[in-house]
This record gives C-alpha cells, structure tokens and sequence, in this order.
C-alpha cells in the first residue's frame, strides 16, 4: 500500500486572491433623465412663487382699505360731487364748516353760486400724500382750476366721522406751494 500511496501526488491548493466582484461600469443616465427632472424641479419652484404671491394679495384682499386708501376715496368722492355740481354729494361728503355751509344752501342758490365759480374752484388730480392721525387726516393733493390750468399743491383736511372719512376743508383758501 504505501507503493500506491507514493504514487498519489498530493495536490495543494494554490493561494488565490479573491477581490472584489467585478462591478459593471456605471451607466450614465441618458441626458433626456436628467432633463426632465430638472424641468420638473423649475415647474415646481415656479407654482410654489406664484402661491407665494397669491398668498400675499389674498392677504391684502382680506385686511381691507388702509386709513390711506379711505382718505383718498373720500377725496375722490369729494371731487366727484364737486365736478358734477352735486350738492347733495358735497353734503355726504363734508364735514364742520364745509358741511355748515353746503346745508345752508338751496339748490337754486348752490346752483347760482356753482355757475358764477365754476372756473375757478380747485379740481383735485392726484393724492400726494397722506398723513393720519387718530380721526384726523391731512392729505397733500395736486390740484388745478379750469381758469388755471397749471397744478398747485394744497392740503386738504379730513375728519373720520364713524367709518367714513369726510372733507372739512378743501384747501379752497389755502395759500399754493
């Protein structure tokens, strides 16, 4: 037996070196992928502004007129009425002496007054600025006549009378700027 087992080779393993499995390169994504995301990523951004801005004049809409913007449609509804000859707008619109003195009228003799005047009154063009304290206000306007074409800055007096804003005193014999 040992003749058979001389002829028996032993056979050892070599060492191997094992590594890591072979990974597969990476494949690229195709630039259509990359595109449409990033295409995705603009749209999103893009919707989340336009709520953004949305939002903020929702807000706005909610809060309701500034002091500011009801002193200026008090103006606006004050040279309405005076631009018409509406003696009854003037009344509505007006506060202390102004008011005293459009009650104390007639139609006929406002209408005599409002003919006789009618060039030379202030006509209102633009709100310049507006300055409110408590239920006071005094708003810088731009104003000519229709004698006069050329502007002139006058002050206007208002008073809040409940919710409303009022005229008290047009700047008709306020000195210009």
């Amino acid at each position: 037996m040992s003749d058979t087992n001389d002829q028996v080779t032993s056979r050892t393993a070599m060492p191997q070196r094992v590594g890591p499995e072979a990974t597969p390169p990476k494949q690229r994504k195709p630039r259509g992928k990359i595109f449409k995301r990033l295409v995705k990523i603009v749209l999103l951004l893009l919707i989340l502004a336009a709520l953004a801005v949305g939002g903020l004049f929702a807000y706005d809409k909610t809060r309701g007129p500034t002091d500011d913007d009801k002193v200026d449609t008090a103006i606006t509804n004050y040279m309405t009425a005076v631009k018409r000859g509406d003696l009854a707008g003037l009344r509505a619109t007006t506060c202390g002496q102004a008011y005293e003195y459009y009650v104390s009228l007639n139609e006929t003799q406002f209408a005599a007054i409002y003919n006789a005047s009618r060039d030379s009154v202030p006509i209102i063009d633009s709100v310049k600025r507006v300055e409110v304290t408590d239920d006071r206000a005094l708003a810088e306007v731009s104003a000519h006549t229709n004698a006069h074409a050329q502007q002139t800055v006058r002050t206007v007096a208002l008073q809040r009378a409940g919710d409303k804003w009022k005229v008290c005193d047009a700047g008709v014999g306020a000195g210009t700027k």
